[in-house]
């Protein structure tokens, strides 16, 4: 008997909730608020601190879904060149964890024909994620629409 009371009192929260949800659906459920729609009415994947890591990662992961997206974040500029590459590259990254304690990177290559910030200055990028080949190999990486330097930094070593 108290076993079915109890099922039964679990069951009438759980329906409780679910309507109450329901309720706010508009503003839970419903569609992205206009400052996460491109001028196309395309939606923005925004990036932010709080599982940052994590986000790059599920686009890593799971490019294919998310290529054509339009991807909004934070993070360090850099431009780099290595020995042996047909060109420099360009990066918008936050530092990580990595093989050896604090060294990895987390962020993406980006393209960007304007121009440059300096190395190190914090920059909002808006673009769309692309796949691209080179040296025979494929690599992601954001076609920026805008690179903006922020004068306030982030977050910079994250860890989610």
């Amino acid at each position: 008997m108290k076993r079915s009371l109890i099922w039964a009192v679990l069951g009438i929260l759980l329906i409780s909730f679910a309507l109450i949800a329901l309720a706010g659906g508009a503003e839970v459920f419903g569609p992205p608020s206009p400052a996460e729609i491109t001028p196309e009415g395309r939606e923005i994947v925004e990036i932010r601190e709080k599982m940052f890591m994590t986000q790059i990662n599920d686009i890593y992961i799971n490019a294919d879904d998310f290529l054509g997206k339009t991807i909004k974040y934070q993070g360090k500029y850099i431009e780099e060149a290595y020995e042996g590459m047909p060109r420099a590259y360009q990066y918008v990254y936050r530092d990580s964890p990595g093989c050896c304690g604090a060294d990895g990177r987390a962020g993406f290559e980006i393209a960007w024909d304007q121009a440059k910030p300096r190395n190190n200055d914090w920059v909002e990028i808006v673009g769309t994620l692309e796949r691209y080949e080179e040296i025979g190999m494929q690599f992601l990486r954001i076609q920026a629409a805008s690179l903006t330097v922020l004068e306030e930094r982030g977050m910079e070593f994250v860890t989610q």
